[in-house]
């Protein structure tokens, strides 16, 4: 029962696939990376939690993006430093967002 999977708050997908996604990312003064970004606004850390406000635990099967985008901005104080990927192909399996913590995914092909 599909209902019962949102009531659970858990989405899982067996394929997804993207046609010529944009990526942006800039790397932070302590190198950390904007990853979170990627996935909607920072949570309010200062409201009290509820459970509608809970995000759902995702899990997809396959990934594949077509035909992407990415440009990667390295954190140097003095110059810009940009790596900008174009053709970008890839494939993952096992991609899971958790509601909590670093997503974690298998890369099955990488192409740029």
């Amino acid at each position: 029962m599909p209902e019962a999977l949102l009531f659970d708050r858990r989405v899982h997908l067996r394929r997804v696939r993207l046609i010529r996604p944009r990526l942006e990312l800039t790397q932070q003064p302590d190198s950390t990376w904007d990853l979170l970004r990627l996935f909607g606004t920072a949570p309010d850390t200062t409201a009290k939690e509820t459970e509608a406000g809970v995000a759902p635990d995702v899990w997809i099967d396959h990934l594949a993006l077509r035909d992407g985008a990415a440009a990667l901005h390295f954190y140097t104080p003095r110059a810009d430093s940009t790596w900008h990927l174009h053709r970008l192909d890839v494939q993952l399996d096992t991609l899971r967002l958790p509601p909590e913590g670093w997503p974690a995914f298998s890369v099955r092909t990488l192409e740029a």
